[in-house]
Formats: C-alpha cells, sequence, structure tokens
C-alpha cells in the first residue's frame, strides 16, 4: 500500500500516529507540557474553513471544507496550531 510521503504509521502511548515524526513531535509537545512551557496540548484538532454552499432552494451544492490540525497548544498566552 502507498503511503504518503512514504509515511510509517507509529503507536505511542496507545495513540496512532500517521508518521513517526508525528510520534517524536507529540512526544516533544508532552515534555514541554510536563515543564510547564506549553498547555492545553490537543490532538487532531478541526476547523471549518469553508462552510456548505446552499442554493435559493436550501440545497447544498458544496460540502464544507476542513482542516485538520496535527496539534494545538497555548503557548505565552497565543493559541499555536501546527
Amino acid at each position: 500500500m502507498y503511503r504518503k510521503y512514504n509515511a510509517k504509521k507509529t503507536v505511542v502511548d496507545g495513540i496512532k500516529f500517521d508518521s513517526k515524526k508525528e510520534s517524536v513531535r507529540y512526544l516533544e509537545l508532552k515534555q514541554l507540557e510536563r515543564a510547564g512551557e506549553i498547555s492545553a496540548l490537543q490532538r487532531q484538532v478541526r476547523y471549518e474553513l469553508i462552510p456548505s454552499q446552499h442554493d435559493e432552494n436550501g440545497k447544498v451544492i458544496e460540502r464544507p471544507c476542513y482542516y485538520v490540525a496535527d496539534f494545538v497548544y497555548r503557548e505565552s498566552g497565543k493559541t499555536v496550531v501546527e
């Protein structure tokens, strides 16, 4: 099976990641969170970029478009999306 960018799925802390690189970043962020440098770490946060489009009769003509962030966390009072 072909994988995007030759990524290999990995499991860390019982969590499935799409790539080894993503799992390594998760461990880095968890360490930063434990050290108090970041807070409110979340995974796979979904953002709606473009809402669904409807015609004059209310029929959906285009589905919404979403972006799923690998990680979202708070750092120095700001939300970071990566």
